[in-house]
C-alpha cells in the first residue's frame, strides 16, 4: 500500500513539476486558505475570552 502511494505520490509531484506555474499557485492557495482558517478560530478564541472577562469584572465593579 505505501509503496504505491509513494509512487503515485511521486507521479503527481512530477506533473506538478511539469505544470510548474500553475500547479504552484494551486498549492499556495490551498495552503494558504488553510492558514488563514486556522488563523480566524484562533482569533475567534481568544477575542472571545477577553470580551467576557472584561464584561463579567465590569458588572461587578
Amino acid at each position: 500500500m505505501n509503496a504505491v502511494c509513494k509512487r503515485r505520490r511521486l507521479k503527481q509531484a512530477n506533473l506538478e513539476h511539469r505544470q510548474h506555474k500553475s500547479a504552484n499557485d494551486i498549492g499556495k492557495l490551498e495552503r494558504s486558505n488553510k492558514q488563514t482558517a486556522k488563523r480566524t478560530i484562533f482569533i475567534r478564541v481568544t477575542f472571545s475570552f477577553p470580551v467576557s472577562h472584561l464584561s463579567s469584572h465590569r458588572g461587578s465593579a
